[in-house]
């Protein structure tokens, strides 16, 4: 993720120069023994404690505020980083200046996300700097919070919301490469144009657009032979893996990921990492390379030990490791995966709801807010700005009261579940046959009943969990044709063949949460996947078609309950 762009080295810096001169010429000099080392490289610290004692001396805070930057920026210890990022805060602050204050709360932020993947602490820091931005005219700031806060949301799985987040910055950077004439400014602006390329091709590889992300990547192309990009060189040539992967090229995919793996673990960008070593284990489990495969997945393993970071691939490492038979894992391997796996569930479900209830009320909230008020002032009437408040009065009330309503209607939904599902009988099939009344049968009774007791069997023994499940793989199992199948679905189950699976595997999982708590810690994906549907999004569709409550609603009022 761009961390050269977004630690400290930015645009910014050189537009504040521009008004500054006169205060900060000494650090200029100073920063020209240092500029050309690469970031956490601890030979600049020395001559930055120099540049620091020497603001302090002269009481200099802007120079003091870009030292601790620096610091930030060329110190290899996290916990050095974090310090020299409150540092900035407070240096910032007796300057009064929003900018400072803005750019100092974005950098601990970063800090928070990229050295200690503390998510919640970096989106409020996050948050501060877009509040302290809202007072400049600094779009370039502006739009770095925006590309931060648009990461959080791909975190979060709302890949989506996150490309329009990353539209707009790319838009923004690619228009400043164009009309700014100034080299380094043009640099910072070029390195966040192809830092929010390498999030949007995130974003389109979760979402499997992959002719968006080779479209993507073709993009970055005129970029990668120069050395001071080699960083996000490192993030195309896994992305480029990836795809080629993806496309059946396996050796290719090796070939890109092991070189990417090396860009990346000496940048120690740790959750980059833990994708490309997930990929060259998949890459090398299809080549049969079981012993090189087996290597990089404990190596994704061992990062989430370490980092507590849940990607994607992170949880499908623990599942293909889990489910495999190609791999010989002993008992207390299997032991220590399945605690990785429910672990990296919990990190969901308490980082998930949270952090994306926070980006709501305290960005894109604010965000219509602003954008309102701009639009009252520049009406300048008050009536107006009385009916707007009204109506945002009312509407929060209505809100309020839809809320307590739903809340109330949710918790009658899940009893009225779990009575259904207690006074259920066991032994009977899940969906009972019912004799047709509407018209008359145009079966014979042998057919129906001989049907009946099939499709009986067939609940009994789950066969419907099958993802590949169709109307003709049904009836060529039962030994019949898809016009007796359907007949005696439609007129005696009183329902149609998709109304009638979904039906059956709601059931199922639903039964699953109930008789066992374990299956609360999953996330609906793999509930979904578990009752034989595709995608999270179709599942959750259809458990509320069902129950009228969402999968994560329904896990809710049913963890009180555990």
């Amino acid at each position: 993720m761009c961390r050269n762009i977004l630690l400290y080295a930015s645009a910014f810096f050189w537009c504040a120069v521009l008004t500054a001169q006169n205060t900060v010429d000494d650090y200029y000099t100073i920063r020209k023994e240092y500029a050309h080392f690469p970031e956490n490289d601890a030979k600049a610290l020395s001559t930055i404690a120099l540049s620091i004692r020497l603001a302090k001396t002269r009481q200099n805070f802007k120079h003091l505020f870009y030292a601790y930057e620096d610091a930030a920026l060329y110190s290899p210890d996290p916990a050095d980083k974090l310090k020299y990022a409150d540092s900035c805060i407070a240096t910032a602050q007796k300057t009064k200046d929003p900018v400072l204050i803005s750019t100092g709360y974005l950098g601990k932020g970063i800090v928070y996300y990229f050295n200690y993947r503390k998510f919640d602490n970096a989106l409020r820091q996050y948050l501060l700097a877009a509040q302290s931005a809202e007072k400049t005219n600094d779009d370039y700031l502006k739009y770095k919070i925006k590309y931060n806060i648009g990461v959080v949301k791909s975190y979060l799985g709302y890949y989506p919301e996150a490309l329009l987040y990353f539209q707009q910055c790319l838009h923004f950077f690619e228009n400043n490469l164009k009309t700014n004439p100034l080299p380094a400014v043009r640099f910072n602006n070029t390195r966040g144009y192809l830092n929010t390329i390498h999030q949007m091709s995130i974003c389109q590889r979760q979402l499997n657009q992959w002719e968006k992300v080779n479209h993507l990547l073709l993009l970055t192309k005129p970029y990668r032979s120069i050395p001071a990009y080699s960083q996000e060189k490192g993030y195309f040539l896994k992305e480029n893996g990836i795809l080629a992967f993806r496309n059946g090229a396996y050796r290719q995919a090796t070939d890109s990921l092991l070189v990417a793996a090396q860009v990346l673990q000496h940048r120690k960008e740790e959750s980059h990492l833990s994708v490309t070593f997930f990929y060259l284990a998949q890459a090398y489990l299809k080549e049969n390379n079981l012993p090189r495969s087996i290597h990089y997945f404990k190596k994704v393993d061992l990062l989430f030990s370490r980092n507590q970071a849940v990607l994607p691939e992170v949880r499908k490492t623990y599942e293909v490791l889990l489910t495999s038979n190609q791999f010989a894992i002993s008992s207390l391997e299997v032991v220590h995966y399945t605690n990785q796996l429910l672990k990296a569930d919990r990190i969901l479900q308490r980082d998930l709801p949270h952090l994306s209830s926070l980006i709501y009320r305290e960005y894109d909230t604010k965000s219509l807010v602003v954008e309102k008020e701009k639009l009252i002032e520049a009406k300048k009437n008050r009536n107006t700005i009385i009916s707007i408040a009204i109506f945002f009065l009312v509407s929060l009330v209505f809100f309020l009261y839809k809320i307590n309503i739903k809340r109330k209607k949710n918790l009658q939904r899940y009893h009225h579940l779990l009575h259904q599902y207690e006074t259920e009988k066991t032994n009977s099939p899940i969906i009972a046959v019912s004799p047709s009344t509407n018209r008359k049968s145009e079966y014979s009774p042998k057919i129906i009943d001989d049907l009946s007791r099939k499709l009986e069997e067939f609940e009994k023994s789950n066969g419907f969990i099958s993802k590949d499940l169709t109307l003709g793989s049904l009836a060529t199992q039962l030994q019949t044709n898809t016009t007796h199948l359907s007949y005696v679905i439609n007129e005696h189950k009183k329902m149609t063949w998709p109304n009638y699976l979904k039906t059956l595997r709601i059931h199922y999982i639903t039964n699953l949460m109930l008789s066992k708590p374990l299956y609360l810690n999953y996330e609906s994906g793999v509930l979904g996947e578990m009752c034989g549907f595709k995608s999270r999004q179709q599942f959750a569709k259809q458990f509320f078609e069902i129950h009228r409550l969402t999968p994560l609603e329904f896990i809710k009022l049913r963890s009180k309950k555990e």
